[in-house]
C-alpha cells in the first residue's frame, strides 16, 4: 500500500501526457507566430508593427502614446469645405503634401492655383514633386522655430550662413567667406564650400561653430537649396503671410467639428480601409453641416434634386 502511494505522488507530480502535449502544442503556436510577425515586420521595413492592426503606427498625442492613423484633411480657402481626406500609416506629416494637391486637383477637376500648409510638410523631396504652377505657402522649419519662440535656435546651423548667389560664395554669421571647393560626396548635386582654416582657429566661435582645424564646412543641395530660398521668398509676401493665418480657421474647424460635435474622438474599425471609410463618412457629415451653414436646407435639397 505504501509503494502504491507513493507511485501516485510520483505520477501527480510529473503531470499528464495529455497536459504535456496540450501545453508543447501551444507553446508550437506561439513560436510559429512570433515567426509570422517577424517576417511582416522586416517585410515591412518598419521598426514597430501592431500585432492587432498593422497598419496602425504609434505616435504621441495628448493622450499619450498609442496606435495612431494621421489623418490629412484638405480644405478650400473661400467656404471652408473638405475637399480630399486620407487616414494615412504614417505618424507625422512629411512627404504627405504633393499626394493631397495631386488628390485635390482630381476631385476638384482642376489645377490648384496656390496651397497653404504648416512646417510639418515640409519636405524638399517632396516640395519638388508639386506642379511649378501651384504656389506653395510654407514656413521651413527653422522659420516655424523663430515664430514659434519656444526651441532655442542653433546658432551656427547651416541657416545662419548667408549664400552670395552672385559671387557664388557662402558667409558665415561672422562675415568670413566660405568659397566653393568642389562637388561632395561624388554627387553633382551637393556642392561643397568651405571657410580658411586659419580664420576659424582665430574666431571666437570655435569649438562651438566648428571644431575641425581645417575650416567651417557647408554642403548647397543645389536644386533643392534654390527651391527652399524660393519657398522662404513666397512665404514672407505679404499676400502670402495674409492666407498662412488664414489657414488655422479653415483647417482646424473640421477636426474640432468631428471630435467634439459628432463625438469622433477615436475611429471605431481597423485596418486602413476601415479607417478612411469611417474617415470619409466624417467629412461627408462636416460638409453637409457647412452647407446647410452656407445655402440653407432648401437650397441644398434643390442642389441634391438638379443632379
Amino acid at each position: 500500500m505504501e509503494e502504491a502511494e507513493r507511485i501516485d505522488k510520483e505520477e501527480d507530480s510529473k503531470g499528464s501526457l495529455v497536459k504535456l502535449k496540450e501545453e508543447l502544442q501551444s507553446n508550437e503556436k506561439l513560436q510559429a507566430k512570433v515567426k509570422e510577425i517577424s517576417k511582416k515586420l522586416k517585410e515591412s521595413g518598419k521598426e514597430k508593427i501592431n500585432t492587432t492592426d498593422s497598419d496602425s503606427v504609434n505616435g504621441k498625442t495628448r493622450q499619450g502614446s498609442h496606435a495612431i492613423m494621421n489623418c490629412q484633411v484638405s480644405t478650400d480657402k473661400k467656404h471652408g469645405l473638405i475637399v480630399n481626406s486620407e487616414a494615412v500609416s504614417q505618424n507625422n506629416d512629411l512627404n504627405q503634401l504633393s499626394g493631397q494637391v495631386k488628390q485635390c486637383t482630381e476631385t476638384l477637376g482642376k489645377p490648384l492655383a496656390e496651397v497653404v500648409s504648416d512646417a510639418g510638410y515640409f519636405s524638399l523631396k517632396d516640395i519638388e514633386k508639386v506642379p511649378e504652377d501651384v504656389k506653395v505657402i510654407m514656413p521651413g522649419r527653422r522659420q516655424a522655430q523663430k515664430e514659434n519662440k519656444k526651441t532655442e535656435l542653433e546658432p551656427f546651423g547651416k541657416e545662419e550662413f548667408s549664400y552670395d548667389k552672385e559671387k557664388d560664395v557662402y558667409i558665415c554669421p561672422e562675415g568670413k567667406i566660405l568659397e566653393k571647393k568642389g562637388f561632395a560626396f561624388g554627387s553633382e548635386e551637393k556642392v561643397s564650400y568651405k571657410a580658411v582654416g586659419k580664420e576659424c582657429r582665430e574666431c571666437r566661435h570655435f569649438g562651438k561653430c566648428t571644431t575641425c582645424k581645417d575650416g567651417r564646412r557647408v554642403v548647397r543641395m543645389v536644386k533643392l537649396e534654390e527651391l527652399k530660398e524660393r519657398l522662404e521668398e513666397i512665404y514672407h509676401e505679404e499676400e502670402s503671410q495674409k492666407l498662412y493665418k488664414l489657414r488655422k480657421e479653415k483647417v482646424e474647424l473640421q477636426f474640432g467639428h468631428m471630435k467634439r460635435n459628432l463625438g469622433a474622438g477615436q475611429f471605431l474599425l481597423r485596418g486602413r480601409e476601415g479607417v478612411n471609410a469611417e474617415l470619409s463618412i466624417l467629412s461627408t457629415c462636416f460638409n453637409m453641416a457647412r452647407m446647410i451653414t452656407i445655402i440653407g436646407v432648401p437650397m441644398l435639397i434643390a442642389k441634391f434634386n438638379s443632379m
